[in-house]
């Protein structure tokens, strides 16, 4: 399981290259229309908010890796987990914290984890839970994340 989130850890970066680099050979003239392209989808869709701001710098991250079965798989090695499984685990949490929900709010996947390293699912539940992106000044921002059960996407 580690090796095949390592190889789709190595895929996606290698694409994001790629992507950087034909970004990078556009004409001058091309790159700043693509960008005030891209900013003015930013402005339309996600409005100019800081707190929205904050959220896009979360790095994206490949979908082998936040697969619910990978996820859901590597906090059931409990003790067997190792520090490679949860490197995988802490990559999701800050940076796709709804992805963790087959860790954390699983059927025996707590009680593994919490088996592995004294803290460790504590951590996980919090960048779960509880999100620091919110600034209490809207409805319903109260620092608690919205997710939905699983299954009833």
């Amino acid at each position: 399981m580690l090796a095949a989130c390592a190889a789709a850890g190595r895929r996606f970066n290698d694409k994001q290259a790629a992507a950087a680099a034909a970004r990078a050979a556009l004409p001058p003239e091309e790159a700043e229309a693509e960008r005030r392209y891209l900013e003015k989808q930013r402005l339309l869709f996600m409005g100019d908010s800081r707190r929205r701001e904050r959220r896009s710098r979360r790095r994206q991250l490949p979908r082998e890796i936040t697969d619910e079965l990978m996820v859901e798989l590597l906090a059931l090695l409990g003790p067997d987990l190792g520090e490679d499984g949860e490197a995988v685990l802490r990559r999701v949490a800050p940076d796709a914290p709804a992805w963790v929900g087959p860790a954390v709010d699983g059927v025996l996947t707590g009680r593994a984890l919490a088996m592995y390293r004294r803290g460790f699912l504590a951590e996980l539940t919090e960048a779960y839970y509880i999100n620091e992106d919110e600034d209490g000044t809207g409805f319903h921002e109260d620092g608690i994340w919205r997710h939905c059960a699983q299954g009833s996407e």
